[in-house]
């Protein structure tokens, strides 16, 4: 036999959403009270709210065991305070994970459904940029439209098409407004997507921008906004290795700002994005969103400031920064060189084959110095050459690889790449 604890106001399913105003009050329990598991029919759900923890657990009492006592637990709220519980809170909860932009769940531990997405490159600009941020000119806003493939090809004029045809002096929101531009990828007119035209052949899927202009036409204004208005989607978009299977849930994506020397490309390149990203208010806020939530996780999920060298957005696993380039060949520090499997490399043991050479046992000589081997790893399958010395040995290893050898005067030593060498 057991008997049942008395009715209260803080173990009824109805609790968060009842306005009667002698809730709370000792002893009083109205005629729809009703605990959760006496709920019999699922139509009666719509009106049930969440009680606390372990409420509902506690809703019979053993009758021998009545020298155990178990306190009951209460929310006290105030009586101008009332909590509106929606009748279909649970289908909201739902819609607002949906991202309809990309068809997956957001990633609700960082929750950015309130900062929104940009239609295109002129909807950034124009409206999520902000007041300090200039608006593009208008061939500027032509070539960021173009290269991002957001202009109806279908529903737009056919001159509108073509920059020459675009007056220089014509204000970008007139030009914006004379043309159909897509909506996240869809032309609201004809509700074509960008993928729709791009296999009809009538919209180019660029994928590289080379653009040659004289000085003061705005290269490193327009690259800036760009990049950012790149950057604030990859923000937007879920984390990379959610959505892409070649991609690691570690792997960085990574931003090089490259020009001939390093000062260039942080003044050329860098600094104008690094500015235009410290002004854009959409960023000011993302940035706060993000400070937010470090504080409530205890983690750092950004790092960035308006004097600095390099963004880093760690929940993204973005990396954004200038560096500098070989003096060679104008690649930056991403370069790989590489030895075949089986090739000789002369250490401090003798002739080593390159797959056996190990950091930390092995010296390695250059030039005329012994130098410490401090990493070495296998770089896959990629086309090489072979290369004969004087003395008849062979050696095979990747066009790009650097070998020392003599300059034409036969004098000195210099070090040269092997495609280049005769």
């Amino acid at each position: 036999m057991a008997v049942l604890f008395k009715p209260s106001c803080v173990k009824c399913s109805r609790y968060l959403s009842c306005k009667d105003p002698k809730k709370n009050t000792r002893g009083h329990s109205c005629v729809e009270f009703k605990r959760l598991r006496e709920i019999h029919d699922v139509s009666e759900l719509e009106h049930a709210a969440i009680v606390p923890r372990g409420e509902d657990e506690d809703l019979v009492k053993p009758a021998k065991r009545t020298k155990i006592k178990k306190a009951e637990s209460a929310i006290i709220l105030p009586h101008d305070q009332e909590i509106e519980i929606a009748d279909n809170f649970v289908l909201q909860a739902m819609e607002r994970a949906y991202d309809p932009n990309t068809n997956l769940v957001r990633d609700l531990k960082i929750d950015d459904g309130d900062l929104p997405l940009a239609k295109n490159f002129y909807d950034y600009c124009a409206n999520l940029a902000g007041k300090n941020v200039k608006m593009p000119f208008v061939r500027q806003l032509w070539i960021g439209i173009i290269l991002m493939g957001e202009m109806c090809p279908d529903c737009s004029h056919p001159k509108a098409q073509d920059m020459w045809n675009v007056p220089v002096d014509l204000d970008p929101h007139d030009f914006a407004a004379s043309v159909t531009l897509l909506e996240y990828g869809i032309c609201p007119d004809c509700g074509k997507t960008k993928y729709d035209f791009i296999k009809e052949g009538t919209l180019k899927d660029y994928v590289e921008l080379v653009l040659v202009g004289g000085q003061r036409m705005g290269k490193s204004t327009l690259t800036a906004s760009l990049v950012a208005y790149c950057t604030h989607r990859l923000f937007k978009a879920p984390k990379l290795s959610t959505i892409s299977r070649g991609i690691q849930d570690f792997t960085p994506l990574t931003a090089s700002f490259v020009a001939l020397t390093a000062t260039k490309a942080q003044k050329l390149l860098w600094n104008p994005v690094r500015d235009l990203i410290g002004a854009s208010e959409w960023f000011t806020d993302y940035f706060k969103m993000l400070d937010h939530f470090g504080k409530k996780y205890g983690k750092e999920f950004y790092q960035f400031n308006s004097t600095g060298t390099y963004l880093r957005a760690f929940h993204k696993n973005l990396d954004m920064y200038p560096e500098g380039p070989s003096k060679r060949t104008l690649r930056g520090p991403t370069r790989w060189l590489c030895i075949a499997k089986g090739s000789l490399v002369n250490t401090d043991k003798g002739l080593v084959p390159i797959e056996s050479v190990r950091a930390g046992l092995h010296r390695t000589n250059v030039g005329n110095e012994w130098t410490d081997v401090t990493k070495t790893g296998c770089m896959g399958v990629k086309q090489c050459l072979q290369l004969e010395t004087a003395s008849g040995a062979q050696i095979i290893l990747t066009p790009d690889h650097r070998v020392l050898t003599y300059c034409p005067d036969q004098r000195s030593l210099v070090w040269e790449e092997a495609r280049l060498v005769p």
